[in-house]
């Protein structure tokens, strides 16, 4: 760390920033600057460092004006087809919403009945739905399966179809 500094420093940055180093600077400045260590090795670093910015200037390549103008047009398109998404993807979020409520809902006011719904889902494999017997019986007494088929189709309907909301809103 230094404690003072040159008194032409600033002089010399000056010039130096300017673009007037050296030939519009005095004989007694250039003078000054070959006998200050200080001075010398601020010019030294300034004109490194000026000739590093022009090199990496005129070696940078700028890609055709074309690519630029169609990349922006396709950002511009991207960006407004997320804003058209965005009306679609809030209605499904609050219909996936309100169809957990309404089923936390009737699982709820329906809690009374729970051990009898597990009873019935624990008999369900053992009951004539699962039979291949049963399919092909054309008797009215062995219709009693269309019920419990009933149900077990549209539960898997369910399944299905929430599985293929939550793949086609997986992208999100």
């Amino acid at each position: 760390m230094k404690l003072r500094s040159c008194p032409h420093e600033q002089e010399v940055n000056t010039a130096l920033r300017t673009g007037s180093w050296p030939e519009a600077c005095g004989g007694e400045l250039r003078a000054h600057v070959a006998s200050c260590q200080e001075c010398s090795d601020l010019v030294l670093i300034s004109q490194i460092l000026q000739k590093s910015r022009s090199d990496a200037a005129s070696t940078a390549v700028l890609p055709p004006a074309g690519l630029l103008w169609w990349k922006a047009q396709l950002q511009r398109r991207n960006a407004a087809l997320e804003r058209m998404n965005q009306p679609v993807v809030l209605t499904g979020k609050i219909a996936l919403g309100s169809t957990v409520g309404a089923a936390i809902a009737l699982a709820l006011l329906n809690a009374k009945d729970l051990s009898g719904w597990l009873h019935w889902i624990a008999q369900l494999p053992s009951s004539s739905a699962f039979r291949i017997d049963t399919l092909f019986d054309a008797s009215t007494a062995s219709m009693s399966w269309v019920p419990e088929l009933l149900i077990v189709g549209v539960a898997a309907v369910a399944l299905f179809g929430g599985l293929a909301v939550y793949l086609l809103t997986a992208k999100e």
